[in-house]
């Protein structure tokens, strides 16, 4: 699902979220290993081994969220775009160990084979949130999120400097592939 460009607003029908600078990223859990997919559809788990704790899921879950590599406490998307450009394996054990991704968990598709994009945001979110909890895997959290609360949000992001906030609509289903006003993406103007 993919949001539409927003200005910043309150209201107690939609979820805040920090955008996070990374790659979109669905999380496959199946019959004890995980397959890791970009936005674009490609298969990346290979590239980032230190995820593979994600395996511990309970089988047929899948997990929407975000991979970023953190560089200075911030996240980098040019170092997540490093990632995915090494191919030698002994390069990428080494940068899982010295440059780690985090997946950054923020919606829950399928639990333990349950269909969960019919339901509402207020419904799926929470069992993202156990998922992500009961995995208690190092890497693997779930994003802070803050109802009705979208203006004091986007204004903390400024002043920090970081990309922007995602605002959701807490009624609405999860449409694949689907850019809807559901979701709403909030960046600061360039100056």
């Amino acid at each position: 699902m993919l949001a539409q460009r927003a200005e910043p607003f309150d209201s107690p029908d939609w979820a805040y979220e920090l955008k996070w600078d990374g790659i979109r990223c669905l999380a496959f859990a199946k019959g004890g290993r995980v397959e890791l997919q970009s936005r674009g559809g490609h298969w990346i788990g290979g590239k980032f081994p230190e995820l593979e704790g994600l395996a511990e899921l309970p089988d047929s879950t899948v997990l929407d969220g975000e991979l970023v590599v953190l560089e200075g406490g911030r996240p980098s998307l040019a170092a997540v775009r490093q990632r995915l450009a090494i191919r030698r394996s002994l390069a990428i054990r080494d940068l899982a160990r010295h440059r780690p991704a985090i997946f950054i968990a923020f919606d829950c598709l399928y639990a333990s084979g349950d269909l969960m994009m019919d339901s509402p945001y207020r419904a799926r979110r929470p069992i993202a949130e156990v998922l992500v909890r009961d995995l208690d895997y190092p890497g693997v959290i779930i994003t802070d999120c803050f109802v009705g609360s979208g203006l004091a949000l986007f204004k903390a992001v400024c002043a920090a400097g970081l990309e922007g906030v995602m605002a959701k609509h807490l009624d609405k289903p999860y449409l694949p592939g689907k850019r809807t006003t559901w979701w709403r993406k909030i960046k600061p103007h360039s100056p």
